[in-house]
């Protein structure tokens, strides 16, 4: 499973994070490998110190960490509909990972907000990955993608 750190005003992954690696996860964070190119995922364990990498100082994983291709990911998000489209940060990176990652295998991508960032409508561009469901602190949303009615628990 792939998260993020916290960037910003973002929801707090912290408490997922042990609950998933209690249920037996593997968890992930993000790493930005270079402008207009996907991310990659490096396995995060527990004890393993975060530090803040790149240009936008997002805290990540060691950089001798395993790399992992992940199933699940876990996503950040300024706005979201009840469609599964979301507005990121501006760079793509979340849409060009999905993306090649989609193209491999099945993925599923499920967005972690507060309901507050809710807006009734985006805009669709090609370039766009849809969410599979969508959690916030009034419950799941299930955009009908990919298995998304079997969040992992």
């Amino acid at each position: 499973m792939a998260l993020f750190a916290p960037f910003r005003d973002e929801i707090d992954t912290f408490p997922l994070a042990s609950l998933l690696r209690a249920a037996g996860a593997n968890v992930a964070l993000p790493v930005i490998v270079g402008r207009d190119q996907p991310l990659l995922f490096r396995l995060w364990r527990a004890d393993d110190p975060l530090a803040p990498e790149g240009a936008y100082a997002i805290p990540t994983s060691a950089p001798d960490a395993p790399e992992v291709i992940p199933d699940d990911l876990i996503v950040p998000l300024a706005v979201f509909d009840r469609v599964g489209a979301r507005i990121g940060y501006g760079a793509g990176y979340y849409d060009r990972t999905l993306s090649l990652l989609r193209s491999r295998k099945q993925v599923r991508a499920f967005g972690l907000a507060f309901a507050c960032q809710e807006t009734a409508a985006i805009p669709a561009e090609p370039h766009d990955e849809p969410l599979d469901g969508m959690i916030t602190e009034a419950g799941f949303l299930s955009f009908g993608g990919l298995h998304a009615h079997s969040l992992p628990r």
